[in-house]
């Protein structure tokens, strides 16, 4: 039989993390055990977890962290400590659907060839009152990106951005040794969707969300849905070298593929796309106007931007970055008026 083991990292959680609690224990399927790790907490999560652990229906096992790892590496120490054939993830602020591991341990049984499963979910308010959107719809996980994404394109759709929520992820645990240790520059979710598609261990999706979401100021990321005026502004906002540091990742992902297992000739090129184009955009921002024309232009007609970015958005975006960089160096940082 299957064993489960649910990983969740707390850190300050102790406002929401009862409900999240009462949600794993009554799961239709229930898990094999709980880890809970601790990243120094002040507030009641530890308290709420030892209190807890006493009324169980399964083992808890608790960790204390005794200095701050922060959420990734935070993760990183939770699944190395699980136990069972399949690990859950969990946030400490969200709030589970009765059947979720349940249909986790379906979607797995009728895909023994898939390396993880992760679902959609429902975003609400600190109350848990919907926002009338889901969480795919705010990682742009469109009815066609799920379409590439189940007919085997998903090495592509994770180099164009990641659409795994950690919080709604499970993965079969022969693949810790693929994916771990966890570098501290990528979020943990989106580094195990990546490496796993990337050394052919598939993943799969289930359509229905299987969690409430909870978006409220004290999260990490979190789920705030924007329009294209919002991300755009969102884009603006990247420090000057994100793009040199998103390379840094990709290369770094990359090579520990390589080191993993030989990748296929397909997916090496995929990466060094991602990655030629991610140089070409850190570059164009110090193009003078009828250099950048040229190499943005050419960057479009290969399909990279396309590819790996935003298409027509993500050329506005670098065409704007270079005009602010140019007003700089010519004029100084604009003045801001309030």
């Amino acid at each position: 039989m299957t064993r489960f083991s649910v990983a969740l990292c707390t850190h300050n959680g102790g406002l929401y993390l009862e409900e999240q609690l009462a949600s794993i224990a009554a799961q239709s399927r229930s898990p094999d055990e709980l880890i809970i790790c601790d990243d120094c907490s002040t507030d009641s999560s530890l308290s709420l977890a030892y209190r807890f652990q006493e009324s169980a229906p399964f083992p808890v096992r608790i960790f204390e962290n005794s200095s701050r790892l922060g959420p990734t590496k935070n993760f990183e120490k939770a699944i190395g400590l699980s136990g069972g054939d399949v690990v859950a993830l969990s946030d400490q602020d969200d709030v589970w659907m009765p059947h979720k591991l349940e249909y986790v341990e379906k979607m797995l049984a009728a895909h023994p060839e898939a390396g993880y499963v992760f679902s959609d979910a429902l975003v609400t308010d600190e109350t848990l009152v919907g926002l009338g959107y889901t969480m795919w719809e705010v990682v742009a996980f469109s009815r066609a990106r799920r379409r590439s994404f189940a007919r085997g394109c998903q090495l592509e759709v994770l180099l164009k951005g990641n659409v795994v929520t950690g919080a709604t992820l499970a993965f079969n645990a022969d693949v810790k040794g693929l994916v771990l240790p966890i570098p501290a520059l990528w979020m943990h979710d989106g580094w195990i969707a990546l490496v796993c598609s990337a050394l052919g261990r598939s993943g799969v999706f289930i359509e229905e969300p299987l969690m409430y979401y909870r978006q409220h100021s004290d999260q990490t990321i979190g789920g705030v849905r924007l329009g294209p005026h919002g991300r755009f502004q969102r884009a603006l906002s990247h420090e000057a070298g994100m793009h040199a540091q998103d390379r840094t990742r990709y290369h770094h992902a990359l090579n520990h593929v390589i080191e993993m297992g030989a990748p296929t000739e397909g997916h090496e090129r995929l990466f060094n796309g991602k990655l030629d184009h991610l140089a070409v955009r850190e570059s164009l921002r110090e193009r003078p106007l009828i250099e950048w024309i040229r190499d943005a232009a050419k960057e479009l007609a290969s399909g990279r931007y396309h590819s790996y970015s935003n298409g027509w958005t993500s050329v506005l975006k670098d065409m704007v970055v270079s005009l602010r960089h140019a007003w700089a160096l010519s004029f100084g940082p604009p003045s801001r008026h309030k």
